[in-house]
């Protein structure tokens, strides 16, 4: 059987642009996968790096707050008892570092005193006596003053 000349021509033709398509198919994915492999690299370095940057700022107004807290403790500015001098500097800090939601100040007995924003509704405070705190703290020899 012989195959006549035209076929022959257009199988070829034929042969070519299909191994065409497929080189340029699998370059271009090549490509088009190493593009997409960058690209989420650096989306991913920007997000890690704004969500970095965030936790620092949140880290440093917790920080400032709790020094500013402590410091009016230890140099007897106010005494731990008096709940409305407290409340004010309590709440007065939650107003001064916008990133932190929640002050709170405890007691070796497992009572404490918190004051934290709720969203736009403006800070609350509260006082509460945790029985499960209580007790974790009786075996505590150490006792933070603040948390933020």
């Amino acid at each position: 059987m012989r195959i006549g000349i035209r076929l022959a021509i257009t199988s070829l033709v034929l042969a070519s642009i299909i191994v065409s398509a497929i080189g340029v198919h699998l370059l271009w994915w090549r490509t088009a996968e190493g593009n997409s492999q960058a690209l989420a690299a650096t989306i991913n370095e920007q997000i890690v790096s704004a969500v970095g940057k965030e936790l620092e700022t949140i880290t440093t107004q917790a920080r400032a707050a709790h020094t500013a807290i402590r410091t009016l403790f230890v140099q007897n500015v106010l005494e731990t008892r008096e709940a409305d001098k407290r409340e004010f500097v309590f709440l007065s800090q939650l107003q001064a570092q916008p990133g932190i939601s929640w002050v709170a100040f405890g007691w070796p007995d497992g009572a404490f005193f918190t004051a934290h924003k709720l969203g736009d509704l403006g800070p609350e405070r509260g006082y509460r006596v945790h029985a499960l705190l209580a007790l974790a703290l009786k075996h505590l020899k150490r006792f933070s003053c603040c948390t933020a």
